[in-house]
């Protein structure tokens, strides 16, 4: 019996001890007062995001302080690297499966990478940052970004903007069809968080209207524009990438080269002048 009771104890104060956590920190969050900052949440690489960075520029220069909390990879643009007010937030990269298991494999993995995202992002989002004014997110990946998101800014007070760039459910039924729980499940989970959203954005009008004729959402239309550090490359520039290329995928490319005719210092694209 004293065994039992003891378990039971341990359990309940297992379950305890992280809302606890969690109410000091949010107490701790609202003495510190609040003030300009906003976070930007990519489940993602930022740097092959390029609309994700410019919203992160783009209010670097209108806020105090922006967070950008997404998974390290591919180095951002100088300009927000070098600026002062940006703070970069990494969270690991989940382990993959090597291509080639067994489908059942990935379907029973799914759940277990869905619970180490969700406790980086609590982790991320309550503990490692301030408290923002407003969490700005892209999505897909809606799960369990969203979700995360929508508690987070519920417990914060944070305003909750989310940057509609495609439905995350859609891309999923691509790879299991249409009619699988999961497909299902996550068009629900996306469907259901996406309307708690304060504020939303889109890449289209047409997206607009889809969200607004089959969900409810009122989206603004924010369309993509290349910022200044968008420019063409020079032709040097231009040239020695297609030689990296090509030098790379040398066995690949050397049949259709000789065909061609392609000299040292020439691709097939391009020439050295």
């Amino acid at each position: 019996m004293l065994t039992m009771t003891m378990m039971m104890m341990l359990f309940v104060l297992l379950l305890l001890v992280p809302v606890v956590v969690v109410l000091a920190r949010l107490l701790w969050n609202k003495a510190q007062g609040r003030r300009r900052y906003v976070c930007v949440l990519v489940l993602g690489d930022l740097g092959r995001s390029p609309r994700m960075q410019y919203h992160v520029l783009s209010l670097s220069k209108t806020v105090e302080h922006v967070f950008t909390v997404a998974y390290a990879g591919s180095r951002p643009v100088e300009d927000i690297v070098s600026a002062q007010n940006i703070t970069f937030v990494d969270i690991p990269t989940p382990p993959t499966l090597p291509p080639g298991w067994p489908r059942l494999a990935f379907v029973l993995y799914a759940p277990v990478k869905v619970v180490l995202q969700s406790v980086q992002l609590v982790y991320s989002l309550l503990f490692r940052i301030p408290a923002c004014t407003h969490l700005l997110m892209q999505n897909p990946p809606s799960i369990p970004a969203m979700p995360i998101a929508v508690l987070v800014c519920w417990l914060t007070g944070t305003t909750l903007v989310i940057d509609w760039h495609n439905y995350g459910f859609s891309i999923l039924a691509l790879k299991l069809g249409k009619r699988h729980v999961f497909v299902r499940l996550s068009e629900w989970i996306e469907r259901t968080f996406g309307r708690l959203g304060s504020r939303h954005l889109c890449v289209t009008d047409a997206m607009a209207r889809d969200l607004r004729d089959n969900w409810g959402i009122t989206a603004t239309t924010l369309h993509d524009r290349p910022p200044k550090y968008f420019k063409p490359k020079a032709a040097a520039v231009t040239h020695d990438l297609f030689m990296r290329f090509e030098q790379d995928h040398k066995r690949l490319l050397a049949p259709l080269r000789k065909r061609i005719g392609v000299s040292a210092n020439q691709t097939l694209l391009t020439t050295k002048t």
